[in-house]
């Protein structure tokens, strides 16, 4: 039986849970510590983000690929990824403290982020074993206590003066409790399934592993050196409202990221069918992605206001125009996935290093001139760069052009005249979930079949997800 639609369902909890809470505790902070604060802490967030691949230099992916497709030597490869770890973080937590020295950052927050980025890196390992099994259920446990634990003393902090340092306390404290459940889950639910206990080679695992953690790296560099570079150029005012509008649209990928991770395990046992889910899963991703971006863009004052209030409300330009990003980040996120899964690795770290030197340069160009307009200007061109590498990669078939053609007027056409006539958020988003699809089914440009082969592709393997 396919475990997709159960798996899809969980990871759509997970990311769910991680979306609330997020916005939860940084609307809290935004509104009770003002702009600046908000900014600061913005800083060092995303420096954690950009440094987070040298805590595990992607070994995480590596292992889910690895273990999906040999599931006896769980044990052995977690073993190894383990005790690779410490020297890694070491690494990373040095790094994290030279450059927020850079920018005059508080020495106790540093290394709390290096804690933080070391507890992440093991939850990773963990988590990696989970995918590979198909058993998301254990990782959402591992989720839901982080999460809850975070609202409760974000909240809390959040509520009173301003104190950054216990923030990032109370975020290296959550991680650590998921990690300490992730490891006791293991325990019981996975390893006693590992019957191969043959050692696995540290440093030819982390070799093949460079790939992915380059690839994370430079994503992630694509994605967040804005904030970092922004804030050596900018008022922490400007940057707490560039932050506001990025976390506005950072959760709404979440659901592409969540069907991915379900299938990125069967992706990888499957080579033979891995095109076609491929494309499949990219035309998904963009049916899906244009109404939520129109919607973004068209709804921009009302979602700062409901999300972070009229303090915030000169965030809403800027999430106009970052609401460009949200199909370009579904696709690259759906096509770099086959990319891993088809051992096509280097070829997603070259998109990844070609989407970073755009977002790189052209901050370093316009950041100084446009200041937070300038940033929304080169997240989209980074993030349209490294679709066209992994489309041209992957050799893509899906007719994402054709689908584009189609979906993107008929997504203006539903919200456009919504956001005109004044129709409150919430009801904009309820016609549109129930129009959309059935415009989208009779203009010819998405079927639903194509959305039921996805869910029920099978491989060899599935018999035994619960050996």
């Amino acid at each position: 039986m396919s475990r997709v639609p159960f798996n899809t369902l969980l990871q759509l909890i997970s990311r769910g849970l991680e979306l609330v809470s997020g916005l939860l505790v940084n609307a809290w902070l935004a509104r009770h510590w003002g702009s600046e604060a908000f900014g600061q802490v913005g800083f060092y967030t995303s420096l954690a983000a950009v440094a987070a691949c040298l805590f595990d230099l992607g070994l995480g992916t590596l292992l889910i690929r690895s273990i999906a497709r040999d599931r006896a030597r769980v044990r052995p490869y977690l073993a190894a990824a383990l005790r690779a770890i410490p020297p890694l973080a070491l690494l990373g937590t040095g790094l994290v403290v030279a450059v927020g020295w850079a920018n005059d950052g508080a020495t106790p927050i540093l290394l709390l982020l290096g804690l933080q980025l070391t507890c992440t890196a093991l939850s990773q390992v963990l988590r990696a074993a989970f995918y590979a099994f198909e058993r998301m259920e254990l990782e959402s446990a591992t989720t839901a206590l982080e999460r809850g634990l975070w609202i409760v003393a974000g909240l809390y902090l959040a509520s009173g003066a301003p104190n950054p340092v216990m923030l990032f306390a109370a975020m290296a404290l959550t991680r650590a409790a998921g990690v300490a459940l992730g490891a006791w889950l293991f325990l019981r639910k996975v390893a006693p399934v590992a019957v191969d206990e043959r050692p696995v080679a540290l440093l030819p695992l982390l070799a093949e592993a460079f790939p992915f953690g380059m690839n994370l790296g430079l994503t992630t560099l694509a994605a967040s050196a804005d904030v970092v570079m922004l804030s050596f150029v900018a008022p922490e005012h400007d940057v707490g409202l560039y932050r506001a509008a990025g976390l506005v649209i950072m959760p709404l990928t979440l659901g592409a990221i969540a069907v991915n991770n379900a299938l990125f395990p069967r992706m990888c046992a499957d080579r033979e069918g891995l095109p076609a889910t491929g494309d499949r899963a990219a035309r998904l991703a963009l049916a899906g992605a244009l109404p939520l971006a129109a919607f973004t863009a068209a709804y921009a004052p009302a979602l700062v206001g409901l999300i972070f209030g009229a303090r915030f409300v000169e965030a809403a330009p800027i999430l106009a125009l970052l609401a460009a990003v949200v199909p370009l980040r579904f696709l690259h996120n759906t096509l770099g996935t086959a990319l891993s899964a088809g051992d096509r690795q280097p070829d997603r770290m070259r998109g990844a290093a070609i989407a970073a030197a755009v977002s790189v340069g052209l901050n370093l160009l316009l950041l100084p001139i446009l200041g937070a307009p300038g940033a929304c200007l080169t997240a989209a061109a980074s993030d349209l760069a490294m679709v066209v590498v992994f489309h041209r990669a992957l050799g893509s078939r899906a007719g994402l052009l054709r689908l584009g053609l189609w979906a993107l007027p008929v997504s203006i056409a539903l919200v456009a005249p919504l956001a005109v006539l004044g129709v409150p958020w919430w009801a904009a988003a309820a016609l549109i979930a129930v129009s959309y699809p059935p415009l989208l089914w009779l203009t010819g440009a998405y079927h639903p079949r194509e959305l039921r082969a996805l869910i029920e592709e099978r491989t060899s393997s599935d018999a035994s997800l619960y050996a």
